[in-house]
C-alpha cells in the first residue's frame, strides 16, 4: 500500500509530539542524572529542528515552548512525588495501625508468624522487581 506523500508530515508530527511527551514522563532506567528542564527542552528543539528542519525563528520559538512545557511538567513530577510520600506514610500508619490492633488478638508465637510471613512476603516482592526490570518502561527514541 503506497501512502500519499502529503500524510507523511503530519504522521512525522504526530509521532514526534507523542514520543516528545512521553520522553518527558519517562524515567531514566539507569543512574544517568537527570537532565534539567532546560536541557529537556533543547535536545527536544534540536530534534525538531533536525527532523522539521527548521529555520532559526521557528527554532527559537520551538525551544521556548518545549522549555515552559519542561518546567510545567517538572512542576508535575515534584506535586506526584510530595503526594506518593503522604501515601507512603498514610498506608504505613493504617498498617502499624493493624499490627498494633493484632497484636492484642494473637498470642505471641501467632504474632511471630505473621511477622515472618510478612518480610517473606516483602522479600518475594524485591526479588520479582528486581528479576523484571524490563516492565518499568524506558527505551525509546527520545524526543
Amino acid at each position: 500500500m503506497k501512502m500519499h506523500r502529503s500524510f507523511l508530515p503530519i504522521i512525522s508530527i504526530t509521532l514526534l509530539m507523542m514520543g516528545s511527551s512521553l520522553s518527558l514522563m519517562a524515567q531514566p532506567a539507569d543512574n544517568t542524572p537527570r537532565l534539567t528542564p532546560e536541557q529537556r527542552a533543547q535536545k527536544m528543539a534540536e530534534r525538531q529542528k533536525e527532523l522539521l528542519n527548521l529555520n532559526d525563528d521557528q527554532y527559537r520559538q520551538v525551544l521556548e515552548i518545549n522549555t515552559n512545557h519542561a518546567w510545567k511538567h517538572e512542576e508535575q513530577r515534584k506535586i506526584i512525588r510530595a503526594q506518593r510520600e503522604q501515601h507512603r506514610q498514610m498506608a504505613q500508619d493504617i498498617e502499624n495501625s493493624r499490627l498494633a490492633e493484632l497484636r492484642k488478638v494473637l498470642n505471641d508465637d501467632q504474632y511471630k508468624q505473621l511477622l515472618q510471613q510478612q518480610a517473606a512476603n516483602r522479600e518475594r516482592l524485591q526479588e520479582h522487581r528486581k528479576a523484571a526490570p524490563a516492565r518499568r518502561g524506558g527505551g525509546g527514541r527520545r524526543f
